[in-house]
């Protein structure tokens, strides 16, 4: 006789993973592709074929390309379970800081790239600082700095002031991804 004790490890079968036919393909990422498959060919019909075209692929990917930029910075911050806010008015500010140093100060382009590269590294240095050193949440961190000057600066100029009119190759930024 065997006794039947608690001990016991029982074997259970993994359950067959998938979609039949798509082995190892979750079901709502198959969903999502057919749902953007859906969408493509939805306007490449309703504008004749237009959608699908080199010009109109060319330029989705250069209106996309400063948001996907930033989302990539951010999958940093959101892997490590924190929310930083100061994206949008980081990417206003030193974008206007570098239409001043181009247009109002004449820089040369490198220096006025790399002047506004520091410039975004001190400031995110200084989020940082805040978040990893005092232990002050990011999420309130960024509220506090975005009220002072650095939010309101780059409208003051905007407003009372056109960079449009003036000579230099602000213009020729856009050439420089194609």
């Amino acid at each position: 006789m065997s006794k039947n004790t608690s001990s016991e490890i029982k074997i259970i079968p993994p359950a067959p993973a998938g979609v039949s036919g798509f082995k190892g393909l979750n079901l709502q990422v198959f969903v999502m592709i057919a749902a953007i498959v859906v969408i493509m060919l939805f306007f490449t019909w309703a504008t004749e074929g237009a959608y699908l075209s080199a010009r109109n692929i060319s330029n989705l990917l250069r209106q996309t390309a400063i948001t996907g930029i930033l989302a990539v910075g951010m999958v940093f911050v959101i892997i490590s379970a924190e929310i930083d806010l100061s994206v949008g008015s980081m990417m206003g500010l030193l974008g206007g800081a570098a239409a001043i140093f181009d247009v109002w100060l004449g820089w040369p382009l490198p220096l006025t790239i790399a002047v506004t590269l520091v410039m975004g590294l001190v400031l995110g240095a200084w989020n940082g600082w805040w978040v990893a050193y005092r232990k002050v949440p990011s999420f309130i961190v960024t509220p506090r700095r975005d009220a002072g000057v650095p939010r309101h600066s780059d409208r003051y100029y905007q407003r009372h002031h056109r960079l449009s009119h003036q000579p230099g190759h602000v213009a020729n930024w856009t050439k420089l991804s194609a």
